[in-house]
């Protein structure tokens, strides 16, 4: 037996001393005219060949797919309506390249509902009717998890940047909202990362008063899905503090110790760095600073670096000599 000239496998019945039945299913066919021949033969050595066209044509049979039409589902259950233009033997569905499943069979609809697992899905439907076939094709995302917001930042203190940590897989936007003086500021942005942890800022530099405010996020992801965090209330400080008067250390000679004497505009955490240039406390939560620190001999360069509470710093330098105590006398 032979398709288009390519001999194919067959099932022989044998019905009865002299009839007999061929079968062949053939899978998968194309469109267009197709020949087929058998040739035949006894035990006497008689030879006979039949041979016949047939034409396939898909478009005697049309698929419809009415859902899924979404580009994205909330629900893991998705809705599923096909319409076919006449009864086929069997539907089938594949998602993402995967085993064909039956959807029903001797049918000319389907209507009914299939779980996915969140994430893309490229899915398949196809229609069999006397080994001729039809594909129709749907593509949409699942996302039935909410977004999750774990932390925001700020607290108490500010300087303009924000912080969103959040759990969420397919993020569409994340908004920070903040309202001062009965005004109202939304920043958006469409580009903070999917995942589980993910932190997103925002440098808010212009357009906010020194003072109190109340700060809060919301974080969407494709479906429309929100979570929308508690409100914060924080004082916004952009401004830097400031040395209000120095006394020591100043650029000039001291013996041993290096006098620190010196006031700020706010209270702040102040360090210095030493002898080895390592950063060291010189208080926290301070206003005023008068202290001595020992020093090895040596000419430096003392850094004194003071932080409010809103991470605004401001940085002093000095030139220093300290001499030893003997060399001190002497002068």
């Amino acid at each position: 037996m032979f398709l288009d000239n390519n001999q194919t496998l067959f099932v022989f019945y044998q019905s009865g001393d002299i009839d007999a039945d061929i079968d062949h299913i053939v899978s998968g066919i194309s469109e267009g005219m197709h020949n087929v021949s058998i040739n035949f033969s006894d035990n006497a050595g008689h030879i006979n060949t039949f041979s016949w066209n047939f034409t396939v044509n898909l478009s005697l049979f049309e698929i419809d797919v009415i859902e899924p039409n979404q580009t994205f589902y909330s629900d893991k259950k998705v809705p599923i309506n096909i319409n076919l233009s006449m009864e086929v033997d069997k539907l089938q569905i594949q998602d993402n390249n995967g085993v064909f499943k039956d959807l029903c069979k001797d049918c000319s609809k389907f209507i009914g509902k299939r779980s996915f697992n969140d994430g893309m899905h490229n899915v398949t439907f196809k229609a069999i009717k006397n080994g001729a076939e039809k594909n129709a094709t749907a593509n949409f995302t699942v996302d039935s998890k909410d977004p999750k917001i774990k932390k925001i930042l700020p607290v108490k203190y500010g300087n303009g940047t924000f912080s969103v940590e959040y759990i969420e897989e397919n993020v569409k936007n994340v908004t920070l909202k903040i309202s001062q003086n009965n005004s109202q500021y939304n920043f958006s942005k469409d580009d903070c990362d999917s995942g589980k942890n993910v932190i997103c800022k925002f440098n808010v530099i212009s357009g906010l008063q020194q003072g109190k405010l109340r700060y809060w996020f919301e974080v969407e992801d494709i479906a429309e899905n929100k979570d929308i965090s508690k409100k914060k209330q924080i004082n916004y400080d952009t401004l830097a503090p400031n040395f209000t008067e120095i006394i020591d250390p100043i650029n000039k000679t001291y013996s041993k110790k290096l006098l620190f004497d010196f006031s700020l505009n706010e209270k702040s955490d102040v360090q210095y760095t030493d002898d080895e240039g390592k950063l060291r406390s010189l208080g926290k939560n301070k206003d005023k600073i008068k202290t001595s620190k020992p020093f090895d001999p040596g000419n430096y360069i003392v850094d004194i670096i003071a932080t409010d509470k809103a991470g605004n710093s401001a940085r002093k330098s000095m030139s220093v000599i300290i001499l030893d105590w003997y060399s001190w006398y002497i002068l």
